[in-house]
């Protein structure tokens, strides 16, 4: 019944904002897949401030230089580079297990950010049941071995569900609903204790602003019988997904610009 209703609530809510952000990026729409999972992998959202003296076009050339670093990571499936609006950069990180991304993200890694930085390292780790694979495939400049230079957007949306035992069946149920519109790129169901939510990658900023609405995480989160939501916003200069680097074949339709 939750799985019904999410479908029908977001179809409405968010589909008409996710079209109207389509048309400034290049990208070709491929077939959407269906929900893969439940599996065990992790998603970690890391947050470090930068600098006030570092601008953005420095972090970015900062993130080029770091790809061999993180491209050689096996358990790595996707790291996608990010810089928010209020200057924290970091990345959304797809790990094959949540061991893996607590034995990189360990003690050690912090003490080296705190050393380097100055500061703490923010680091949210949460599992990730379950992926879907969106309509959108970017058309950017390969870098790398597996990775793409494209402006993309994350957006991580959490609701709190107040009972960790509707957690599994909250995150099967936003595995089928229609979130998953024709900007997406991939999406991430995530849980924790007592809350699930979507981490998802999107051609454009006003598809990421439109899944992180006040008013779609509102009739989502009635849905799902959420008390509370969060968003975060950021921007994915750099993405590093093999995934990605795929050929469009079975593409339904020629690039989108």
């Amino acid at each position: 019944m939750i799985s019904k209703f999410v479908s029908r609530s977001i179809l409405f809510v968010g589909l008409g904002g996710l079209l109207a952000g389509c048309a400034s990026a290049h990208y070709s729409v491929r077939r959407t897949t269906a929900a893969e999972g439940p599996g065990a992998r992790a998603v970690v959202v890391v947050r470090v401030p930068s600098p006030w003296f570092a601008p953005r076009f420095v972090i970015r050339a900062k993130f080029r230089d770091a790809l061999p670093e993180y491209e050689a990571i096996g358990a790595l499936e996707a790291k996608y580079f990010t810089i928010s609006d209020d200057g924290q950069f970091g990345g959304l990180y797809v790990w094959a297990s949540r061991a893996d991304a607590e034995r990189h993200f360990d003690a050690a890694w912090r003490a080296d950010v705190r050393k380097r930085r100055g500061v703490d390292a923010d680091v949210l780790v949460m599992n990730a049941p379950y992926v879907v694979g969106g309509a959108a495939l970017p058309e950017g400049e390969p870098i790398g071995t597996r990775s793409l230079q494209f402006p993309a957007w994350v957006s991580v949306v959490r609701w709190e569900l107040g009972d960790e035992a509707r957690v599994a069946s909250a995150a099967e149920s936003l595995s089928h609903a229609t979130w998953a519109g024709p900007a997406l790129v991939r999406g991430f169901v995530v849980t924790g204790p007592k809350f699930v939510g979507v981490a998802a990658v999107w051609v454009t900023r006003e598809a990421a602003e439109a899944a992180a609405a006040e008013g779609a995480r509102a009739t989502l989160g009635a849905a799902l019988e959420a008390t509370g939501s969060s968003a975060l916003l950021f921007e994915a200069p750099l993405l590093v997904d093999a995934t990605l680097r795929r050929t469009t074949s079975g593409a339904s339709s020629p690039p989108v610009r």
